[in-house]
């Protein structure tokens, strides 16, 4: 059985400023999910995206999902699966809510009482949207499919 297409895409929150990276596919994919950040204008500046098969942390295989921080305002959310499980959404929602704190913080947004609901909607929002996305494909405003780029 052949193994599903890693899945790209972005979606722009709001506005403000900023967009957050999607990816749902292999961890050896990094070099391409590489290139494809990359292609948007962005500079990995803590060279965090790296392929893991060669040069990365030895224990990438434990993690189900995981964001990066490669660029601020423009956090990677990357996952191994499309996320179809209870615990896939949960491990889908737990690494949205850390890019959304990636994302509002280069805006100099921070939780607090004060802005607890920018998070819990964004948030709920984000959700709602990449499994709309992933499931069905339907593109909510802001969502911009991406292509894997060819080596």
């Amino acid at each position: 059985m052949n193994e599903p297409s890693p899945v790209f895409f972005t979606i722009k929150p709001n506005l403000a400023g900023g967009r957050i990276f999607f990816y749902f596919g292999p961890w050896d994919r990094m070099a391409a999910l590489r290139d494809w950040y990359l292609s948007h204008g962005l500079s990995d500046i803590h060279h965090q995206i790296k392929d893991h098969s060669t040069d990365g942390r030895p224990d990438v295989d434990v993690f189900s999902g995981q964001v990066f921080d490669p660029h601020p305002g423009f956090p990677l959310l990357c996952m191994q699966a499309i996320p179809h499980t209870p615990y896939e959404i949960g491990v889908l929602v737990h690494e949205i809510h850390h890019a959304v704190q990636r994302w509002t913080g280069a805006l100099g947004i921070f939780t607090c009482r004060d802005s607890e609901e920018i998070f819990a909607y964004t948030e709920g929002a984000l959700a709602a949207a990449v499994l709309d996305y992933l499931w069905h494909r339907i593109a909510i405003p802001g969502l911009e499919p991406g292509t894997e780029p060819t080596p």
